[in-house]
């Protein structure tokens, strides 16, 4: 699995979770992540390791956060404080793409998946997500 396709999981996981406890901020492990992922997913470089030096699950909460579609505390950890969805994020979890839709919303999409997320179908979530206004 290539490194989009791993951070397609993660970003997903991270909304999904933030999604579940919304709007309360709950402090998000992203060790913990990375460890579910690592067991449905065991093709997917997701932690320190050769070629990705580094947590995968910190440096995609970071992003969202710098895109604004998440609030967090301090980032530097593994657990990172007060994570909960923005207004923006969670508007864009609440959009249809096309007019009259009846297909859920991304939401409905994270919920109806579950903790057992496919690459493809994180993939097309976090794609929309991200290439939302």
């Amino acid at each position: 699995m290539n490194r989009l396709d791993c951070f397609n999981l993660v970003a997903a996981t991270i909304l999904q979770r933030l999604l579940e406890s919304f709007p309360q901020p709950v402090l998000l492990d992203t060790r913990a992540v990375l460890e579910e992922l690592a067991a449905q997913h065991p093709d997917c470089a997701l932690g320190a390791g050769p070629g990705t030096p580094g947590n995968l699950a910190a440096w995609t909460l970071r992003f969202l956060v710098d895109e604004g579609f998440v609030r967090a505390g301090d980032t530097r950890g593994p657990a990172i404080p007060g994570c909960t969805l923005t207004a923006k994020g969670l508007s864009t979890l609440q959009q249809r793409f096309a007019a009259l839709d009846p297909s859920p919303t991304l939401a409905g999409r994270l919920i109806e998946a579950g903790r057992l997320l496919a690459p493809d179908v994180a993939a097309a979530i976090v794609t929309r997500f991200l290439a939302s206004p």
